[in-house]
Order: structure tokens, then sequence, then C-alpha cells
């Protein structure tokens, strides 16, 4: 896999004013608070329609995989057409997919809704990436990277507070709102499309360079997938308080974006990324063999603490590897990996649970994650020898 020098922002791009990512920070802690809302109140929309469970999973289950398919649209439009104006395009499918959740539900009308809310995730989100990553000097990009995720956890933490209190056609007008406040932060947004000519056929859906970093992180988030998917059965299972040791974890993601992962960008956060990793996955070893609250929220908080690292790193690695011009289908094609390996992971967490209970889903997730360890020591091995290549350089 060629490795190539890392590149620059783009021209201009490390003036003061354009380093200001604050407005695409808060307008995707909007848009994710809008995602998070829809969540509790879900269930009873279906079941108001008087549907069964099998409606309630395609609602729910259409999200992620619309999320999947938009990725890969996202990339190769917002390289094409400019960040801000697919982050525009997003927000605009955002109050289109609100407003059909304001009208009386139907199952049709609530599967339509979710599939407009997932293609807009992508594009807000990838566009997004790739705007601060444009915009941010690369000994930032993994600070800037980890704020902008602290947005997206803030809003998915503070959404489903907002939907337990109403029903599903008032969050409809949350969603909506929330579409229209992004495009108010996008008034003044500079854009700049990327020079270059942007990547066509295959290549835009997985750029040189992108492979190995995504499997890297999709290994990674397996962890992620046990934690959120089976953590709190587990624990209640055994006696123990679930939601509890699921709040450590979610405090420690938060603080980690905002505080470990600007301490290890400074030591080199390719450097620190495996030990890391071996840390959550010792964390969901302790898990998976606990059935004490203080001893599985403890270890909650190593896995989260752990787990705010891969994106960072990984994203800023893949920014450097490509041109500009691709930086957009580069980030689309990584997160297009999370989305596979959380997917797949869940699915085949609750067939490992079925069968030989959950202390397993925790140890096979600890086995991906210790695997995530070895493919980023090869990665930070590559990374090194490159820039010793461009630093010989006359």
């Amino acid at each position: 896999m060629p490795v190539t020098a890392p590149s620059a922002p783009l021209a201009g791009a490390g003036t003061e004013r354009d380093a200001r990512t604050w407005p695409v920070v808060a307008l995707v802690l909007v848009f994710f608070l809008g995602v998070g809302a829809t969540l509790p109140a879900l269930p009873g929309a279906v079941r108001a329609t008087g549907a069964g469970g099998s409606a309630l999973g395609l609602v729910l289950g259409v999200f992620p995989f619309a999320a999947l398919a938009g990725r890969l649209i996202a990339g190769r439009a917002t390289d094409r057409g400019g960040r801000v104006l697919t982050i525009r395009a997003g927000l605009l499918l955002t109050v289109v997919a609100g407003g059909l959740l304001a009208l009386p539900a139907t199952v049709a009308g609530l599967v339509v809704a979710r599939v407009l809310h997932g293609l807009a995730d992508a594009l807000v989100y990838t566009a997004a990436s790739a705007w601060v990553l444009d915009r941010t000097p690369e000994s930032r990009r993994p600070h800037a990277l980890s704020v902008l995720g602290a947005g997206i956890w803030g809003g998915y933490a503070l959404g489903p507070l907002v939907g337990v209190a109403v029903d599903v056609r008032a969050v409809g007008l949350v969603v909506v709102a929330s579409g229209l406040i992004g495009l108010l932060l996008t008034a003044r947004l500079p854009d700049r499309p990327a020079l270059g000519e942007p990547l066509h056929g295959l290549r835009a859906l997985l750029p040189r360079g992108v492979a190995l970093p995504g499997t890297a992180l999709g290994l990674g988030n397996l962890g992620y997938a046990a934690m959120v998917g089976f953590l709190v059965v587990h624990l209640d299972d055994r006696g123990a308080r679930g939601a509890l040791a699921l709040t450590a974890f979610s405090v420690a993601v938060l603080f980690g974006r905002l505080v470990v992962v600007p301490l290890a960008a400074k030591v080199g956060i390719l450097r620190t990324l495996p030990y890391g990793l071996v840390a959550m996955a010792a964390g969901l070893l302790v898990i998976a063999g606990t059935g004490s609250t203080v001893v599985a929220a403890g270890a909650a908080v190593v896995v989260g603490l752990g787990y705010c690292l891969p994106f960072p790193a990984l994203a800023t690695l893949v920014a450097g590897r490509v041109e500009p011009a691709h930086r957009g289908a580069a980030i689309g094609a990584l997160t297009a990996f999370y989305d596979v390996y959380v997917g797949v992971g869940s699915v085949i967490g609750g067939l490992v649970a079925d069968r030989s209970g959950t202390p397993a889903v925790f140890v096979l997730a600890a086995s991906g994650v210790l695997a995530a360890a070895a493919v980023n020591v090869a990665l930070a091995r590559q990374d090194r020898r490159s820039r010793a290549v461009v630093g010989a350089r006359p």
C-alpha cells in the first residue's frame, strides 16, 4: 500500500479565522441531539400504529443501513461540491425527515423519515469531518476531530432526555429545529472546494491507503458494539447495575475526547494508540468476568478512555495519505468501515450471547480490539518510515 507524504491544509486554511471550528461542532451537536431524541420516541410511535416488534425492528434498523449507503455518496459529494454545500444538503434532508415524523404516524412514514435521517447523518458527519481536517494543521487534527466527536457524543447524550419527555410528533419538530439551526450555523462558514481532480469509479468508494486503517478502526469498535449492545443486560443478569457502568463509559469517552486525545497527540497519537487499545481489551475482559458494579464501572472507564483514541488517530493518518481533493471520499470510506464492523459485530454478538452467554461477547470483542492494536502497530511503523523518507528528501 503506497504511503504518501502528509498533505497540508487548504491554502489559507491555517489562518485563525478558518481554524475556528466551533460553528461546525455546534451544528453537529444540535444535529445529533435530534437523532438521539428520536430513539426513545420511536417504540411508542410504532405501537400507536398497531404494528408489532418486526415493524419496530425495521424502523430502528433502517437508519444505520441508510447511513452506511450515504457514506459512499457523501465522500464523493463533499469532494465535488464542497464541504459546506454537502452539510447543507444533509441538514435539508433533516428538516424533511423531521416534518415526516411530525405527521400522524404510519410505519411507512417512519421508515422513510429514518432513511432520510440516516442519509443526513452520513452527509453531515462526513462533510463536517472533512471541513475540520481541511482547516486544521496536521499537529492539531486529532484534537479538532476529538472535539467534533465530543459534539456528537453530547448530542446523543442530551437527545434522549428530550425524547422521553414528548411524543414522536413533538420530536419531529425538534428534528426540524435541529436542521434549521444547523443551516443558520453554516451561514458564514468558508467553503473552498479542494484543488485537484476528484476520484472516480470504485476508487472513489475506497481510496488508496484507507483499507488497513479502516480495518483497524472497525476491529477496535467491536468493543463499542459490545458495550452499547450488551453491557447493561450482562451486568443486570448478575445483579449489578448495568446502567451505571454504561454511564461511566459514556462520561469517560467524553472526558477522553476533550482531555486524553490532546495529551496523546502531543506524545504521538499513533504511537499511543496500541497501548490504549490494549487497555481497552483488558477492560473488556474484566467486564466479562465480573458481577460487581464498582469493578465493572471502573473497567468501563478504562474502555471508554481507550475508545476515544482510534478515530482521531486513524482519520488524521488517512487525511495525510490522500490529496485534499480526495479527503471527503477517504473519510466517508473510513467511517463506512466503522458502520460495517459495528453492525456485523452486533449481530454476531447476539448469536454468541444466545449460544455461549454474554461474557463470551466481551471476550470476543477484546480479541478484536487486540487485533486492532496489532494492525495499528504496523500502521505506526509505516507512518514513521514514510516520514523518514520525506524528511530525507533534499
